[in-house]
């Protein structure tokens, strides 16, 4: 199936270049990065420290972002912005921009080693189903309010959105949802394999792994020190016959 086309839009200063920059060398079946474009100056905060949809909105039209040879786009913001939410559809510029604010992002996922890139990718598959499915962003169509360590979860309370983008799947009911429509039929399969890239890094893995089964932690560790000692004497004594 043809992939996704999206443009990313810097808004300000960003403190996590490094993931965005990630994402636009990242591979993918789903999507591809087209276009970056930057607004470096940002307006005075009409929402204490943080932006209005409306006022994200005027920005864009005065900074003449033309989203037309796309099919998607990300702005991405270091503030809080309206209702202090990680996302907002900004349907008063046009039907396929997302303000995604890594406000409190990197707090919450640290907490719970999960990659600030998860939080990065995770938004564009969620933008990405809405688009494929309804041809334009329409987040409260899939939404649900309880947490189901699904793509769609709400997260009312913010730091679900670590388990959210942990490793994240689809509900059966998001899954029906997509199915009615006139989705690619190889859309799913690729959503899928997508997820199977939301992986933390291999050292906090083991350290959840030592958290959840302490007892059995100490008994792998037990063994494993002593067919090392094993190994190690008989090492020692065949290297003694050679020498």
């Amino acid at each position: 199936m043809k992939k996704f086309t999206i443009q990313i839009c810097l808004l300000g200063y960003q403190r996590y270049l490094d993931k965005i920059e990630k994402l636009q060398n990242y591979s993918s079946n789903l999507f591809e990065v087209t276009k970056c474009v930057t607004i470096k100056q940002l307006p005075s905060c009409d929402l204490e420290w943080g932006y209005s949809d409306n006022c994200i909105c005027q920005l864009l039209s005065s900074g003449n972002i033309d989203n037309s040879n796309v099919d998607l786009c990300l702005c991405f913001i270091d503030n809080p912005i309206e209702y202090n939410y990680f996302t907002r559809d900004l349907s008063n510029f046009d039907s396929k921009t997302v303000l995604c604010s890594l406000y409190q992002v990197e707090t919450i996922f640290n907490e719970y080693n999960v990659d600030v890139f998860n939080y990065i990718h995770g938004i564009v598959l969620n933008e990405i189903v809405q688009i494929a499915t309804l041809h334009k962003v329409n987040e409260n169509y899939f939404l649900h309010d309880d947490t189901r360590n699904c793509l769609f979860d709400m997260c009312g309370l913010k730091k679900d959105i670590a388990i959210k983008y942990s490793v994240p799947n689809l509900c059966p009911s998001c899954i029906a949802k997509i199915e009615s429509t006139a989705v690619d039929k190889d859309f799913i399969p690729l959503l899928n394999n997508e997820f199977k890239s939301f992986k933390k890094p291999l050292f906090y893995r083991i350290i959840d792994f030592v958290k959840e089964r302490p007892i059995l932690s100490l008994v792998i560790t037990s063994i494993s020190t002593i067919i090392i000692n094993v190994l190690s004497s008989l090492l020692y004594e065949l290297l003694r016959s050679l020498f």
